[in-house]
């Protein structure tokens, strides 16, 4: 109050101030910082200095809802960089709009937008949204009139699905239908006579599902988890309101997830009320090796540890608990030991068994592994040709170990093509046949498929002969900067007439695999030169390549920032279904829906920025190749 007294923060008509005036950026700040202030002293989790880490983790604490973290996140992104190109322009620091319609039009256009008139929609409504929220500051938050309307039921139709409209729901009339069935569900919160806690959060519940990236998943899957938990769930949600939240954004974000939750109700002890904290890999081996001897009841076993850990780290990911590469780290360990302990126990049923190294290549090779990724697998075996059998029937009985389908689901798909001469080639190779075919056959393709190759589990002496292999088949003397340049290019031309499509994040102009391809040329040429670039990560290779000045900073950020942006989206496409999937979704609802679980404000918002980051990094990758 004292700030619009004294300092004059003028209007959206006149002058405008977007760091003091109304709905502006410090509004923002201390709305977040009044609730960091009441809260964070019992929970040190949201001591957090950055406001945009603040928000995700005043949303995941239950102290904002998701529709005002997104609209709080998206007005501060705006406001942030109308400050900066004010900035730019000015050469000092300012906050104030241009006066004249003429500058209007020019901000307006460095921003990105068609016109002035387009920015100042779009700026009238996110300060709105601020101003809203901050005025809620002290004030008990009263149940919207679009919930009461529905909670109380019994109204005509077309004013239900009015009010479910309202509410963001994008099929009013099958909500309707979806709330009905729950009104007729045993111990259902919105049930004629609900018990006491249920009462209490039905308000709760119908606001955080109507809040969430997919209001009409959520409310789907909450009407199959109803009738699977009693009267104690409801209370333990009324009692914990974070973990309501949670599940109500788990509902929208991932069927698949969600799914896994509902069948086995147990798992909101195991996983939902405990923090969500990381397990780490010791912790996901030591559990591994308590599974039953009993073969059926020990793959079984495998496959719920798998499910319950997945459902741990999606969950953090929904919640803002992990960052991206927390998420890459967290799926590799978890495959690294399963791969591990399957092998442990297929390998009693393979008598005379030579000793053998599973090597990952691929996402799992770099340690990048993402959801519904399948392994890329290769096997080496230290032996003549009397092991062939035997190795060969252990290998397959590994990926056949993996990809079972049984009672509690499969553990994962395994993809054995990048092993020498691929199809053609045998399942399995002699250490003396592997370093032979790599030393004198391999095309610079499979050479440039071992910078990610690593052991992940097998004979350690073995392993470690085959991890000096690698380095020396890699980064050993080779082609120079010039053919590598050649070969890449021309691999990367094919990939681009057979599948790249146009928004297809993977094979597409500008996608993963144009920036996985610069950075691995970075690494097959000037790796033997500089130790730093000898990584199997995207992320570090890219800051070595950085640090020894073979790429600027600018380059640097296309790339990284480029990789981070595909990989995310890749994420939030297959954690719904957990299918490898690559390519945005034709159907606009359902292109929306993406926007919403990536944290943009709208699809064309989402697309707007993928354009641009494949545009540049495109360009990147024919700058470092040319």
């Amino acid at each position: 109050r004292r700030i619009k007294a004294e300092l004059e923060p003028g209007t959206l008509e006149d002058s405008f101030d977007v760091k003091l005036g109304e709905g502006g950026i410090r509004e923002i700040e201390f709305f977040v910082q009044a609730l960091q202030l009441l809260h964070a002293g019992k929970n040190p989790t949201l001591r957090e200095r950055s406001t945009r880490g603040a928000l995700e983790r005043l949303f995941f604490a239950g102290l904002i809802s998701e529709v005002e973290r997104r609209a709080l996140a998206d007005a501060y992104e705006l406001l942030r960089q109308i400050e900066h190109r004010l900035q730019l322009e000015a050469g000092r620091q300012t906050h104030r709009l241009p006066r004249t319609v003429a500058d209007l039009e020019i901000l307006a256009r460095r921003l990105g937008f068609a016109d002035a008139g387009e920015l100042m929609a779009r700026l009238a409504q996110r300060t709105r949204d601020v101003a809203g929220i901050f005025a809620t500051l002290g004030v008990e938050k009263p149940i919207r009139s679009e919930l009461a309307l529905v909670l109380h039921g019994g109204r005509p139709p077309e004013e239900t699905e009015a009010a479910l409209a309202a509410l963001g729901f994008r099929d009013p009339a099958e909500a309707a239908a979806q709330l009905d069935l729950l009104r007729r569900r045993p111990a259902s919160p919105f049930g004629a006579n609900p018990a006491a806690p249920a009462a209490r959060v039905a308000p709760a519940l119908l606001d955080e599902l109507a809040a969430s990236p997919d209001p009409d998943q959520a409310l789907r899957l909450c009407g199959d988890f109803a009738p699977r938990v009693g009267d104690g769930m409801w209370q333990l949600l009324d009692e914990n309101r974070p973990v309501l939240r949670l599940l109500a954004t788990l509902f929208g974000t991932s069927a698949f997830l969600a799914k896994s939750l509902i069948q086995k109700p147990e798992l909101i002890d195991a996983v939902l009320l405990s923090g969500l904290p990381r397990r780490t890999r010791a912790d996901l081996t030591r559990e591994a090796a308590e599974v039953p001897a009993d073969p059926e009841a020990a793959w079984n076993a495998l496959r719920r540890l798998k499910t319950e850990e997945l459902l741990r780290i999606g969950l953090a990911d929904v919640a803002g608990e992990l960052d991206l590469d927390d998420v890459f780290e967290a799926l590799s360990d978890m495959a690294d030991v399963l791969i591990g302990r399957t092998l442990e126990l297929v390998l009693p049923t393979v008598p005379g068994a030579p000793p053998l190294v599973v090597l990952g290549l691929g996402k799992l090779g770099a340690r990048e592994l993402g959801y519904a990724s399948d392994l890329d697998l290769v096997f080496v075996f230290d032996g003549g040709v009397d092991e062939m059998d035997a190795a060969s029937r252990l290998a397959q009985r590994l990926v056949g170990a993996l990809g079972a389908h049984l009672e509690e689901g499969r553990l994962y798909e395994v993809d054995t093509r990048l092993r020498p001469s691929g199809r053609q080639g045998t399942l399995v190779s002699s250490l003396a046949a592997w370093q032979r075919y790599h030393a004198e056959s391999a095309a610079p393709w499979e050479r440039q498929a071992l910078v990610r190759a690593r052991v992940v589990c097998g004979d350690a002496a073995l392993g470690r002969t085959v991890e000096d292999d690698l380095a020396l088949f890699v980064y050993g003397p080779g082609p120079g900067p010039s053919e590598w340049a050649a070969a890449i290019a021309a691999m990367r031309d094919k990939i681009d007439r057979e599948l790249g499509r146009e928004g297809d994040l993977k094979a597409g102009r500008g996608g993963i695999l144009d920036i996985e391809f610069a950075t691995q040329f970075l690494q097959l040429a000037y790796g033997g030169l500089h130790d730093g670039l000898r990584t199997r990560s995207t992320f570090a290779a890219l800051r070595a390549a950085r640090e020894a000045g073979l790429i600027d900073d600018d380059t640097y950020g296309t790339l990284d920032g480029g990789y981070r942006f595909l990989r995310k989206i890749e994420n939030r496409l297959r954690i719904v279904h957990d299918r490898p999937i690559h390519e945005f979704p034709k159907d606009p609802a359902e292109l929306d829906k993406l926007a919403r679980r990536a944290g943009f404000a709208s699809a064309p918002a989402m697309l707007h920025a993928y354009r641009d980051l494949a545009a540049a990094a495109r360009a990147a990758f024919r700058r470092l190749l040319s």
